[in-house]
Formats: C-alpha cells, structure tokens, sequence
C-alpha cells in the first residue's frame, strides 16, 4: 500500500498573506505621485515574509521569530533608508536621529497635528444612554 501524502494548506496560506501585504503596500500609491516609492517597502516586505516562512518551517518559538523579525526589520530598514547613518552596516543613534527628524518634519509637511482628546462627556438624566436627547412625548 502507498502512503498518502498529506496536503498542507500551509503554503497557499502564506502566499496569499504575501498577497494581502502586496495589495495594501499598492493601496499606498494614492499617498505618493508615481510609484517611485515602491522599491524599499517591496523588499522588507517581500524580506519579512520570506523570514517568517523560514522560521516557521525551523519551528521557532513566535517570541524568538518576533525578536529575530524585529532585529533583521531595524537592520535592512537602516541599510535601505538610512545607509549613510550606520556604522560598519549597523544602525546606531544617528540612524535613530535621522528616523525622527525626517518623520517630525514629513508630520509637519503634511499637517498633521497631535489632537487633543475630547473630555468625558457627563451622563444627563436628560439624555439617552446613546448621549442623544430623549424624545419623551409622555408628559
């Protein structure tokens, strides 16, 4: 008697999170004039999953694959954004500088302004539990 071979879903699976992560990076094109920016994201992400196949493949434990994902994250994000800041191929605290001057000063190109948030509104007999006035015909 031959042995069946087991179908895994396993690879399907991963193609098709490697395609929802493609669509939302693509879904980024509206934010930007061409589609210069394509290239770097592309790669870390193509890079993530290919990382996070291979350690589920080893069978590593999801809080070492974590540690492993977010080191190999911050090393190729500072080579591909941040090249001139590392030191010998490493990120370091220039590359730490240069991270939050250009995210400061991208939120301030565009606007965006840390909100204020809006104070606990007081429950009133004469509100609804939905904060809405009560429509109370009855008197």
């Amino acid at each position: 008697m031959r042995a069946r071979r087991r179908f895994s879903l396993q690879l399907p699976t991963e193609l098709a999170l490697v395609g929802v992560s493609l669509a939302t990076l693509v879904g980024f094109r509206r934010l930007f004039l061409d589609w210069s920016f394509l290239g770097k994201p592309l790669l870390l992400v193509l890079l993530s999953h290919l990382l996070a196949g291979l350690l589920r493949r080893r069978r590593t434990p999801v809080a070492l694959a974590a540690l492993i994902s977010a080191v190999v994250l911050v090393v190729v994000g500072g080579w591909l954004f941040y090249a001139s800041t590392t030191r010998l191929g490493l990120p370091g605290s220039a590359t730490l500088d240069a991270f939050t001057t250009a995210e400061i000063s991208a939120a301030r190109a565009t606007g965006v302004r840390r909100r204020r948030s809006s104070p606990a509104r007081r429950w009133d007999s004469r509100t609804s539990s939905s904060g809405l006035p009560r429509n109370d015909q009855s008197r």
